[in-house]
């Protein structure tokens, strides 16, 4: 994947692939967004110390921007003082550290820029009675997925009563377990699918006019676009609901991101950033029961950042 500046966006893996004919032939990924969970020791290899001043800053989102296009493709920041700051001082902070990345880009169709995720009572049931229904406007659990960016920002500024853990999986390592053990199931997702656009539309009915696929490679490297309901409505919308194989490939995909052997918990405190690249990663979130005080609901800020990236699959969906 290359910038619009042309600099490249891809972790320096190896994505070896032929075509013949119109047919993509993948092959096994290689390189440090390739790992599984027994890979890490302990979360010392992730997690980075908050920049106390503007030039450990620049020193430091240097290294994260390295964890993340040239490393593993997600970090923790630990250590904003979340309690010594007001709410407009803890938005800017965090707005700060992100526009190092790159563009801070609109997270839906009414253009915000900054979400609060929050339980605001919405359920994500699959029903298309409740179009509008969003996972973090809810407690459930969040099943893996990438977002709309290139990287992703979750700032905790408070923790649920019980749960609400996030975990965070490689989905380049996944593609090679995909490879390996159903490889006939990579066909469809390099086919790609219709996927559902609730949320980021003025309607409730709106898909992708075209279908995206779940792994797509290049000469950069390989990517990976995933959300299981999303595609799961936007196949019925486009009126071609999902066949049984297809819902195999991408049900065979999704367990394999929660699976222990690839899924990373993890327990992010008061003042944890994470940063997450959403070409090489999926993150996923567990449910929750929060508490009854209004003040002391689980909540986390959220930055959809882009790095001036041309990924036709990710512009799709913004």
């Amino acid at each position: 994947m290359v910038s619009r500046t042309g600099i490249s966006i891809a972790p320096p893996d190896l994505c070896s692939w032929a075509r013949r004919g119109a047919i993509i032939v993948p092959h096994t990924i290689f390189g440090p967004s390739v790992w599984k969970r027994t890979d890490f020791r302990h979360e010392s290899e992730w997690t980075r110390v908050f920049p106390t001043n503007e030039l450990a800053l620049n020193a430091t989102m240097g290294c994260v921007r390295r964890d993340l296009l040239a490393g593993r493709g997600f970090c923790v920041l630990r250590g904003l003082e979340v309690d010594r700051h007001d709410f407009d001082a803890l938005r800017l902070a965090f707005w700060r550290l992100a526009a190092h990345l790159g563009e801070i880009i609109p997270q839906n169709a009414d253009g915000d820029l900054l979400r609060c995720v929050t339980d605001l009572g919405d359920e994500v049931t699959g029903s298309q009675d409740a179009p509008r229904a969003l996972g973090h406007r809810g407690r459930a659990r969040m099943l893996p997925h990438s977002d709309s960016s290139d990287i992703v920002a979750l700032l905790c500024a408070r923790q649920a009563r019980i749960g609400g853990g996030n975990s965070v999986s490689s989905s380049m390592a996944i593609h090679n377990e995909i490879l390996r053990t159903h490889p006939e199931y990579l066909n469809p997702l390099y086919e790609g699918f219709y996927f559902d656009l609730t949320g980021k539309t003025k309607t409730d009915d709106g898909r992708t006019d075209h279908r995206i696929p779940v792994f797509s490679c290049d000469k950069t490297g390989l990517s990976c676009m995933f959300n299981k309901s999303r595609i799961e409505t936007g196949m019925r919308r486009a009126g071609i609901p999902l066949n049984d194989f297809q819902q195999a490939a991408i049900d065979y995909l999704n367990s394999l991101a929660m699976h222990e052997e690839f899924a990373i918990p993890l327990r992010l405190i008061p003042g944890d950033i994470l940063l997450l690249n959403n070409h090489s990663t999926l993150h996923a979130r567990e449910q929750y029961e929060d508490w009854p005080e209004p003040d002391r609901k689980r909540l986390m800020l959220r930055l959809w950042v882009n790095l001036n990236s041309e990924r036709k699959e990710a512009q799709a969906l913004k």
